[in-house]
């Protein structure tokens, strides 16, 4: 069995953001408790725009705050996320792996891509992780690699946030045009 050692400065940013998102949570609550009041147009583009940051702060601080526990001989991945919310993934859950170079802003990195049957990815990269080559092992123990996957980017989360920034839009358009 392998688990997935974080490093520090990652897990600090992580936390980072879901801090940000929590703060941005609770003036945007205090926003739309103002707007329940006494609506005004611009309170309610400031809720939108305070709420779309919470909203993304959360997900991603949330979601990358995760512990990667590879089980080969029982042919399992289980991921924790926040150290107590967990999902366990079978060998049949799961398409496909591919290993790729992962790029931001501080450098390239190894990156291994994992895809469910149901079309949901995962993704890991020796920029989060300590002992990437050991988890990269583990997972090639019993998940065939399959070059064929390719990383989803317009995913449910990105839609979401897509639909959201236009509705936003035209409401500001909206107000523009009748001088809300």
């Amino acid at each position: 069995m392998e688990k997935s050692k974080a490093k520090i400065g990652p897990t600090l940013l992580k936390l980072f953001l879901l801090l940000l998102g929590t703060a941005f949570a609770i003036f945007s609550t205090m926003i739309l408790n103002n707007l329940l009041e006494d609506f005004e147009f611009i309170g309610l583009t400031v809720f939108l725009m305070f709420s779309i940051i919470a909203f993304m702060g959360l997900y991603f601080g949330t979601t990358s705050l995760r512990t990667v526990i590879i089980d080969p001989e029982r042919k399992l991945i289980n991921i924790v996320y926040l150290w107590f919310w967990r999902t366990t993934l079978t060998e049949s859950d799961i398409k496909g792996y591919i290993t790729y170079p992962f790029s931001n802003n501080i450098g390239t990195y190894q990156g291994i891509l994992i895809e469910l049957q149901n079309g949901k990815q995962f993704q890991l990269s020796e920029f989060d992780i300590k002992n990437f080559s050991n988890i990269k092992e583990a997972i090639s123990k019993f998940i065939h690699q399959n070059s064929q996957l390719k990383l989803n980017i317009w995913t449910n989360l990105n839609k979401f946030a897509f639909v959201y920034m236009g509705i936003f839009i035209a409401l500001l358009g909206l107000g523009k045009l009748f001088g809300w």
